[in-house]
C-alpha cells in the first residue's frame, strides 16, 4: 500500500466528469502489478478486499474509466486495506479524528519518513472528509495565509501527497505519506461550489517534520 500511495491520482478537467482515459490506463497500469504483488503475499484476512480492488483496476486499465471509490464496496475495501497495513506494516502513526471542522489528534512535530494517517469520520457526521498532506513551497507561509489559498490554487503554492485519506460518515480513512524535513500540514480541501474549503474555514493543522 505505500507503493499505491505515492502513485498520483489523475484529476478530472474542468468542466469533465472523468479523467482523461489515457491517464486513467496509465495509473491503473501502475496500480495493478502493485496490487498482484500485495495480494500474493496478503493474509487470509486481507485477501478478498485485495481482489476486490484488483477487479476495479483491471476494467481501468482496459477501458479508461476511473475506478469508482464512491462505490460502498470499493470504499470499504480500500480503507479495510489502508487499516491493516495502519495496524500492522511498522510505518510511524498519526490518527486523527474529524469534530465539525477541526482535526483532532494532529502532533505538532513528525519524524522525516513514510507516515501510515488514519482518519476517523465519526457516524452522525454529515460531512464527506478528504485529509491531503502539503509542503508550501515557500516555507514560510503560515497557517493563516494557507487559508486565503483556494483549493483550485493549493498545487501552485504547496507540494501535495500524491494521495488523500477519504472518511464517510462512520468510516475511517488512511493513507501513507512520504514525509520529507519542513513544515507540512494536514489540510480538508472539501467544499461547495462557490463557497470556501474545509480547510480555509479551519480544519487544517501545522506538523513540523525533522
Amino acid at each position: 500500500m505505500h507503493a499505491i500511495d505515492q502513485v498520483p491520482v489523475p484529476e478530472a478537467r474542468a468542466g469533465q466528469l472523468q479523467p482523461p482515459g489515457e491517464e486513467v490506463m496509465a495509473f491503473a497500469g501502475r496500480v495493478g502489478p502493485l496490487l498482484t504483488s500485495a495480494r500474493a503475499a496478503a493474509p487470509p484476512d486481507l485477501a478478498r478486499d485485495i481482489d476486490t480492488l484488483m477487479a476495479v483496476f483491471t476494467v481501468a486499465v482496459r477501458s479508461g474509466t476511473a475506478p469508482d471509490f464512491d462505490d460502498p464496496t470499493v470504499d470499504a475495501a480500500h480503507n479495510s486495506f489502508e487499516a491493516w497495513v495502519h495496524a500492522n506494516c511498522g510505518f510511524q502513526k498519526v490518527d486523527l479524528t474529524a469534530v465539525g471542522l477541526h482535526l483532532d489528534g494532529a502532533p505538532a512535530t513528525l519524524a522525516a519518513g513514510p507516515t501510515s494517517i488514519a482518519v476517523t469520520n465519526p457516524a452522525g457526521s454529515d460531512q464527506l472528509v478528504v485529509v491531503l498532506m502539503v509542503r508550501p513551497k515557500d516555507q514560510s507561509l503560515t497557517a493563516e495565509a494557507l487559508r486565503e489559498v483556494s483549493a483550485e490554487q493549493l498545487s501552485g503554492s504547496t507540494d501535495v501527497a500524491p494521495s488523500a485519506a477519504v472518511a464517510r460518515p462512520g468510516t475511517t480513512g488512511g493513507v501513507i505519506v512520504d514525509l520529507t524535513p519542513g513544515r507540512w500540514f494536514l489540510v480538508d480541501p472539501v467544499g461547495d461550489e462557490g463557497k470556501p474549503s474545509a480547510y480555509q474555514q479551519g480544519m487544517l493543522a501545522e506538523i513540523t517534520v525533522a
